[in-house]
């Protein structure tokens, strides 16, 4: 399931807090970045902090497309159908590229000494497979669009539009429709939103896939009780906070100037409980940015405890 909502928050929340600073790679970690292989426009590379009161944790992400295995015969199509709570069933399908993961560190310095020391499992490696068409929608059309929406309708009522796997009752179509409608929105208008949702789900599969990182997102999210858990097992889903997109500085994240850029605050929810907070600095999923849905920067929180934080960046 995902969500977009152009509701505006009434207290500060995460997407206005300020930044946490910029990892600043230690040499441990620089002077080992060609174990990792050589560049290609294949290619990407992250720099990832975790920073809490008491240490920070520092990797290099390196995600590179590769030849499919010997025994990968066919190439496999993804196919998704969505229901918009609009009324309208949107269909998008991807063909499959394969990705190959490498992780470096971590390297983790307690801020007390300023003293640091590699931890075991210094270089990890994973092959994993991806929709690349998914990944090619992006989300810099989302920023724009939700842009545009705050231009065209300030002070206009908030309204969102959802979509999930199953056409939802007649109730909600009717009164999805009614907001649309009052602010000229149509279906071709939403086609960056409906494309919100395979995106987000298959670049978070690639955070899934990444060894390392994962196992951080799982030690830092907010989980829903255990009862939850047992009785419901885990949905996950994404809202997108359309409302609180504005542009950011690309000369901020390694791009050049007057490169469209934007900031899209994203809500990971599990059992529709905020489990994760994300905010995604995105721009054009083009010029060697396919492999990583245009995404040069994420910056992670936890709703219970902002203290402790996840800083990515692209240094490519």
């Amino acid at each position: 399931m995902f969500v977009f909502s152009s509701l505006f928050a009434e207290e500060v929340p995460f997407w206005e807090l300020s930044d946490p600073p910029f990892p600043d790679l230690r040499l441990q970690i620089t002077n080992r970045l060609e174990e990792l292989g050589e560049s290609s426009e294949n290619t990407v590379h992250y720099a990832v902090e975790l920073r809490s009161k008491k240490e920070f944790k520092q990797w290099v992400v390196r995600f590179e497309t590769v030849a499919p295995p010997e025994d990968f015969r066919r190439e496999q199509i993804a196919h998704t159908v969505l229901y918009a709570s609009s009324g309208d069933k949107i269909e998008f399908s991807s063909t499959t590229e394969f990705l190959n993961i490498s992780t470096l560190g971590p390297y983790v310095v307690k801020l007390k000494s300023n003293k640091g020391k590699w931890k075991e499992n210094e270089i990890l490696s994973h092959r994993t497979r991806v929709p690349k068409d998914y990944l090619r929608l992006g989300f810099d059309k989302l920023g724009e669009l939700s842009i545009k929406i705050q231009n065209e309708n300030e002070g206009a009522p908030s309204f969102s539009i959802s979509a999930a796997g199953e056409p939802y009752p007649e109730d909600i179509v009717e009164e999805t429709q009614r907001e649309l409608r009052e602010r000229e929105i149509t279906k071709e208008h939403l086609a960056p939103i409906f494309g919100f949702a395979p995106a987000i789900q298959s670049f978070f599969g690639i955070i899934q896939s990444t060894p390392g990182i994962s196992d951080i997102l799982r030690d830092i999210v907010d989980r829903p009780s255990v009862f939850s858990l047992i009785t419901n097992g885990v949905a996950l889903g994404f809202q997108s906070k359309g409302g609180e997109v504005t542009p950011e500085d690309p000369e901020k994240w390694s791009l050049e100037l007057g490169t469209p850029c934007y900031r899209i605050p994203v809500v990971m929810l599990l059992n529709d409980k905020p489990a994760l907070e994300f905010l995604l600095i995105v721009t054009s999923p083009s010029g060697g940015l396919e492999i990583c849905a245009g995404v040069v920067g994420v910056i992670v929180h936890t709703p219970k405890n902002r203290d402790k934080t996840m800083m990515v960046r692209i240094i490519r």
